[in-house]
């Protein structure tokens, strides 16, 4: 029932994010904390943390 789907290129740019699946480090990604059944709001935790490796720049999340 899962989905082979990733962030749309629009949306990645927007955010300033590296790649679509929104990798943080070699073993974890976005698109990984969301298949290992985080939810929305442990997801946008991390976005807002802005880990090393998530963003272009530092400072780049446009959630805030």
């Amino acid at each position: 029932m899962g989905s082979d789907k990733v962030l749309p290129k629009n949306v990645m740019r927007w955010f300033g994010f590296l790649d679509t699946d929104g990798w943080i480090n070699r073993n974890s990604s976005l698109t990984r904390l969301n298949d290992n059944g985080k939810t929305f709001e442990e997801i946008a935790d991390v976005i807002e943390s802005e880990p090393n490796g998530l963003f272009k720049e530092k400072s780049k999340c446009q959630m805030k």
